[in-house]
């Protein structure tokens, strides 16, 4: 921000000039992960009146929920200041208002789930927990598919159809996940596990279509997609960040 009298070859733009607070929501527990949809004007008399921000929160207590945030256009034009509400019902106050559209929690996961995200249609909304991964549908709260990698069927690459030790994959999965990343079209999900371990499960079928074990040495600690979504990232607890294109064969780069 610049100061008077200030020249303007000399303001420097910091973060809060980038990063500015508006609403701080109170969930009914800690939050475990949430993935948020990109914001959605409204326009009244051929102006922006206000934005819907929704957004996805997995809960500690085994609960998903989705909120639909309404902040009015002069919130983030003008000097905001920082309004605390609550989730846990509809309520509003000054223009700002908050609503749960949808909430998950008979039948989640057998643990707390560890992370979230939307497909990439809007449509869907895959959650992970350490021992499996699970599709909703975001509108009728129905599970889709559920991933498990306990008993999970393994289906071997052509180079791997020979080797004994691929023929007893099952036994020796890894047991705790630790980070997921969906691949573009979410036909295809990257799941990281404590153990280093990384398994490409198709989502249709249920099947694991790929085993890593060699690129990290500790836990997988995030697992992401690169800016032109042809390849993928992994960070470990080892300090490692890993690349590795679609079929996962690629050489690794440190």
């Amino acid at each position: 921000m610049r100061d008077k009298g200030e020249p303007i070859g000399e303001v420097k733009l910091e973060a809060s000039d980038l990063i500015r607070p508006i609403i701080r929501l109170i969930l009914p527990t800690k939050p475990a992960s949430c993935d948020v949809l990109a914001a959605r004007p409204v326009w009244k008399n051929g102006v922006v009146d206000c934005f819907h921000i929704r957004f996805i929160v997995a809960l500690m207590n085994n609960c998903l929920e989705e909120v639909d945030v309404i902040v009015p256009y002069t919130c983030v034009t003008l000097k905001p200041q920082l309004l605390r509400l609550s989730v846990k019902k509809t309520v509003g106050s000054n223009g700002i208002g908050v609503r749960v559209l949808n909430r998950i929690h008979a039948s989640g996961h057998r643990s707390a789930p560890i992370a979230c995200c939307l497909t990439s249609d809007g449509r869907g909304i895959f959650t992970l927990s350490r021992t499996e991964a699970k599709l909703w549908s975001r509108y009728s709260t129905a599970c889709l598919a559920t991933l498990t990698w306990s008993s999970a069927d393994t289906q071997p690459t052509d180079d791997e159809a020979d080797d004994t030790d691929t023929k007893n994959v099952v036994q020796t999965l890894p047991s705790k996940a630790s980070a997921f990343v969906l691949a573009p079209g979410d036909r295809h999900v990257v799941v990281g596990f404590e153990s280093g371990h990384l398994l490409l499960f198709d989502v249709h079928s249920k099947a694991i279509r790929q085993t890593i074990s060699d690129r990290h040495q500790g836990a997988v600690r995030a697992l992401a997609l690169a800016g032109d979504q042809k390849s993928i990232i992994s960070g470990g607890s080892d300090k490692r960040v890993t690349f590795y294109n679609f079929d996962l064969k690629m050489s690794a780069s440190k």
